[in-house]
């Protein structure tokens, strides 16, 4: 059994045009919807092995302030591959993790976190679940191995949205 935590960024501060947008920081709202999440994973006692974001800058300072929050001392990966990606593209990044690793905080952008839930509670590859900024998911994997993950190998086990008013 595979737990993975899908985080939205939180609220990103308005770019301009001198900011492109893998450079946008979090806005004061969007680093409290980050400790919020790190505060709710620490008073659950959660387990974490990894996290990984998208290299750009709003899911880095997310997930960072997030860890630091929860207390968490685990390895983080920052990414290109999950800047834009693709549902898909998330799938095959987890696809590729060690095996020994089996609770993983998955840190991204929509359209594709979104997707990547359909796929991963559905057998459907079409469709897409909104997440407003700093809305967190647990998703349950029956999966021995991430390389098993696939079409409706998940279920929803818990879906926190953002801290009100943010």
């Amino acid at each position: 059994m595979k737990h993975l935590w899908i985080l939205r960024h939180g609220k990103a501060a308005d770019g301009g045009p001198h900011l492109a947008d893998v450079q946008r920081p979090l806005a004061h709202a969007g680093r409290e919807q980050a400790k919020a999440v790190g505060g709710f994973l620490r008073e659950r006692y959660v387990q974490l092995d990894r996290a990984i974001c998208s290299s750009a800058l709003r899911t880095r300072e997310t997930t960072e302030i997030a860890l630091e929050a929860g207390q968490f001392r685990v390895p983080l990966d920052r990414t290109d591959r999950l800047y834009e990606a693709a549902g898909t593209d998330l799938l095959e990044y987890l696809q590729e993790l060690k095996d020994l690793e089996t609770s993983v905080l998955l840190v991204g952008h929509m359209p594709g976190i979104g997707e990547l839930l359909s796929v991963l509670v559905t057998d459907k590859d079409d469709l897409s679940m909104v997440f407003k900024p700093g809305t967190l998911a647990l998703v349950t994997l029956d999966v021995e191995h991430w390389s098993k993950l696939g079409k409706g190998k998940g279920e929803l086990a818990l879906l926190m949205p953002a801290t009100p008013g943010h």
